[in-house]
């Protein structure tokens, strides 16, 4: 039987040990041969094995398959029994917020009582928290008797008055009464209230402080009621203003004795009116004494 060169591939004897054509020495090529075969084998088994090893650790690192999601992974809390009371109690608490991320906050629930819109803010009793609260000098009936007289009279002043016309002279704090009448002239209610007055070159604000009103069957509390504020001008000694719920004139301010005094009318849209008396101690500012006129 023959076999072929691997030199050559010439047909040589089973049991001849070189080729007859290349001289070639049959067993060494063969074992050259297999050789190179048995490298390529380990370099591929090598290989093959990396790979299966590289596969295994990311399949790993990824959480080991579905037998990890059925075992919960082991904490530090749990296996540690060196944790301090201050980290459990911290660990305890974190769980019960958790606990009850899902529950609604009461919080953030509509309050039946806000009356506001959507989106609106609440700007509640903002001015009356910064705004300072006013401290008065409440009247009495006592204030006024000058001013019963002056009506009694026809508005005939006394004889020692002196007229102001100038705005620094009249702007302050004063005592008031409204003598209110219907259209026959006949007297339905007296007043008292406080009246500030802010005047300059030519604008004056008149701002009313309501105090106590008598129909006739005594005096009813008005401290609660929101205060009037009206605008207009000072036009030589004289102020005029313009509201939405009343015109005021203030006529005549003058000096008697220790103390300045204001004249004037309201008329109210229903077209009844009322007289205005004001009364204070001249302010310190005002008085003029004998040592500074010489």
């Amino acid at each position: 039987m023959s076999r072929i060169c691997p030199g050559c591939g010439s047909q040589i004897d089973d049991d001849s040990d070189f080729c007859d054509v290349c001289g070639a020495e049959i067993n060494s090529i063969n074992k050259k041969k297999y050789g190179k075969l048995i490298i390529i084998a380990v370099i591929a088994a090598v290989t093959i094995a990396a790979v299966i090893i590289a596969m295994l650790l990311v399949f790993k690192s990824q959480g080991g398959g579905q037998n990890s999601e059925l075992s919960p992974p082991v904490t530090e809390s749990s296996n540690d029994i060196s944790s301090s009371p201050e980290q459990t109690e911290s660990k305890t608490e974190s769980s019960e917020i958790s606990e009850k991320s899902d529950e609604p906050d009461s919080s953030l629930e509509p309050d039946e009582n806000d009356s506001r819109e959507p989106g609106e803010e609440d700007s509640s009793d903002e001015s009356e928290i910064s705004e300072p609260e006013k401290i008065f000098n409440r009247p009495s009936e006592s204030d006024f008797a000058w001013f019963d007289n002056i009506i009694a009279d026809s508005n005939d002043l006394p004889d020692d008055v002196e007229m102001i016309k100038d705005a620094p002279e009249i702007n302050g704090d004063w005592k008031g009464r409204f003598l209110y009448y219907d259209s026959e002239q006949d007297p339905i209610a007296n007043e008292l209230i406080n009246a500030e007055i802010s005047a300059g070159d030519r604008a004056a604000t008149v701002t009313i402080y309501w105090y106590v009103i008598n129909y006739g069957e005594g005096y009813i509390d008005e401290t609660k009621n929101e205060k009037m504020v009206m605008d207009g001008v000072l036009d030589d000694g004289e102020i005029r203003t313009f509201g939405t719920n009343a015109s005021l004139d203030i006529n005549i301010f003058y000096t008697s004795g220790s103390k300045q005094y204001a004249l004037g009318f309201m008329t109210l849209p229903s077209g009844e009116g009322a007289y205005l008396g004001l009364v204070r101690d001249i302010p310190e500012n005002s008085i003029t004494t004998e040592s500074e006129t010489t």
